[in-house]
């Protein structure tokens, strides 16, 4: 199954609280190692699967209530 890294530019994030609710759902989806970075607004996590999937993690964001847009995706890794 392939590894795919996410980066994201984020809207809406004041705080550590609004950080945690975007880890909590992307936990539930089983993503990992959310990271994000308050200067440039970027963030971005892992997840198994395929680059065609991660309209699901984009769109579990939005209902966070916080803006997402996509800026790459690519295979990190292929595991057997």
């Amino acid at each position: 199954m392939n590894k795919v890294r996410l980066v994201v530019k984020l809207t809406g994030i004041r705080c550590a609280g609004c950080l945690n609710s975007i880890d909590r759902i992307l936990t539930i989806l089983d993503a990992e190692k959310f990271e994000y970075d308050f200067y440039s607004t970027i963030g971005s996590f892992y997840f198994k699967g395929e680059i065609e999937d991660e309209i699901t993690y984009l769109k579990a964001i939005e209902k966070t209530g916080y803006g997402v847009m996509k800026l790459s995706s690519y295979i990190e890794k292929l595991e057997d």
